[in-house]
């Protein structure tokens, strides 16, 4: 190992260390000094800590963490360093607790000292090896030189720079669930743009974790665009050095290829729909985990509108107002199904988007069959109307239908309307019956007033609906008695929860299954 030779020189920036592997980098803090902070050195980057405080090893695992991502983003992603070492000076890093020295409300991320350079800032907690939000953070280190305007941190291209942040810390975790906990920012409220953050929201919408943490949650897109479908991480991450005006969902739009890049967002929403089956197994419960906890459950739009063993009755259905498509979003109309039947699905879009620009739409059919799912690609007839046809069999218990808007339309908050019709025709004759007990999603979901958890018995039995709460403890019991075979459901009332996510299992003969539900 190479000995490291210090020399002490008073001056402007303090200390110089010579013999590094980067040369000779001076020490250019603003916020320690060598009388009042610890430090450690390894590559570009010095880690500062409160003397008061024992945080050598945490240094040392934090550095080796920052040195990999910095391997990774120039050596992979043919990325660039920070300006400090550039200008002969360490990165500087910070280590702190919350009650040291350092400013208080220091939290975790990427600031500008007064010299002008980046520094980042580190609760003592992410201060390990290989952590995830320290992997996040030191990606932030290798975007801050981005030459590309189009991608700044503002506006409707802000939310690229964390999105494909998430993105990197989930390449470096492929097994781990705990990578894609704000999935349901975007399941949840799909009918806001891709690029939706906290500083382009539409007038009216409230702050709230749900619209905070959206542009972290598009990591989900980045994800499924290469782990899924191959797409290269040299796409995702050179438009920051691209020196282009685009803004990032513009540039990969180009870069994709349009007609491409619309069926992959379409394949994505479906995705979503399916319940992210090419993530880590878990990665669904995880995220309706975080929303349940951290989540206004009064502001989400998961589900347009749900049908039971029937169409729109010969309707073209519109979504309301808060629930219209903006660009590069979607809507989700959900079928809870028993029966053999054909169901005929019809979109008919307007030609243009409320300020003009002009509308594209593509349309996903998703069928959740037990543990099994199936996509299937609505047929479009021109840029804007389409329509699919599918004969469901009684074991396709829930069919979904996925609207998708992807004009060539890539700012601000557009809507762009369109209507739906479902003809449904039942072919398995009236009266007949499941071979197999079976325990449908409850609807809708989530519910602030009441919700209608239905099931079907194959043959008499006794029936009892349990419901417990996210930490298992059961809050209600319901004896239905001994009840004949056929279709059933139990009511339940909001008015017994809290908000929050609940789990029911309902038991029968040869049926113990449960499902989630959430409480407004």
């Amino acid at each position: 190992m190479r000995k490291t030779i210090f020399i002490l020189i008073f001056g402007i920036f303090g200390l110089v260390i010579q013999g590094s592997a980067q040369g000779q980098l001076e020490l250019n803090s603003t916020f320690s000094t060598v009388e009042n902070c610890d430090y450690k050195t390894q590559g570009i980057f010095v880690v500062w800590w409160d003397k008061a405080n024992d945080y050598g090893n945490e240094a040392e695992e934090l550095l080796g963490t920052l040195v990999d991502c910095q391997n990774d983003c120039l050596d992979i992603y043919n990325m660039k360093n920070p300006p400090n070492p550039i200008a002969g000076y360490y990165y500087n890093v910070y280590i702190h607790n919350g009650h040291d020295l350092f400013p208080d409300g220091w939290a975790m991320g990427q600031g500008t000292d007064t010299n002008g350079y980046p520094f980042l800032t580190i609760p003592i907690g992410y201060a390990n090896t290989n952590n995830a939000g320290a992997q996040h953070e030191g990606f932030h280190i290798f975007q801050y030189n981005a030459n590309s305007p189009g991608f700044a941190y503002s506006g409707d291209s802000q939310w690229y720079i964390e999105a494909t942040a998430n993105w990197y810390a989930a390449l470096k975790h492929p097994d781990s669930k705990n990578e894609f906990v704000t999935a349901s920012c975007i399941t949840y409220n799909p009918q806001v743009p891709m690029w939706y953050t906290f500083n382009n929201k539409e007038d009216g919408d409230q702050p709230s974790w749900l619209r905070s943490c959206h542009q972290y949650g598009m990591n989900i897109l980045i994800n499924y665009l290469t782990d899924v479908r191959d797409i290269s991480p040299e796409i995702i991450v050179g438009g920051f050095f691209a020196e282009t005006n685009d803004l990032p969902q513009e540039y990969l739009y180009k870069q994709i290829g349009p007609e491409n890049f619309r069926e992959l967002f379409a394949d994505f929403t479906a995705h979503n729909v399916g319940g992210f089956e090419h993530f880590p197994e878990g990665t669904e419960a995880r995220t309706y985990q975080e929303l349940a906890t951290y989540g206004d459950l009064n502001d989400t739009h998961p589900i347009v509108d749900t049908f039971t063993n029937e169409g729109s009755n010969g309707q073209w259905l519109e979504p309301k107002n808060d629930f219209v498509t903006r660009a590069w979003a979607y809507n989700v109309y959900k079928i809870n199904n028993s029966e053999k039947a054909q169901y005929q699905f019809y979109l008919k879009g307007q030609e243009a988007g409320e300020q003009g620009d002009r509308a594209t739409f593509r349309g996903r059919i998703v069928v959740k069959t037990g543990d099994a799912i199936k996509y299937l690609n609505m047929e479009m007839d021109d840029l804007i109307n389409g329509s699919i046809t599918y004969d469901a069999e009684k074991e396709d218990e829930e069919i979904y239908l996925v609207i998708v808007s992807v004009p060539e339309s890539f700012r601000g908050n557009q809507k762009f309307r369109y209507q739906i019709k479902i003809d449904y025709n039942n072919l398995s004759g009236i009266g007949e019956v499941r071979k197999k007990n079976s325990l449908g999603k409850n609807y809708p979901n989530p519910f602030d007033h009441k919700t209608l958890i239905p099931y079907e018995l194959a043959k008499d039995s006794e029936v009892t609906l349990t419901i417990c709460d996210n930490a298992g403890r059961q809050v209600l019991s319901l004896d239905g008695g001994h009840q004949p075979a056929g279709k059933h459901d139990f009511t339940i009332s909001a008015d017994l929860f809290s908000p929050g996510l609940y789990y029911y299992n309902l038991a029968a003969e040869n049926l113990s299954e449960t499902k989630t539900m959430i409480v407004k």
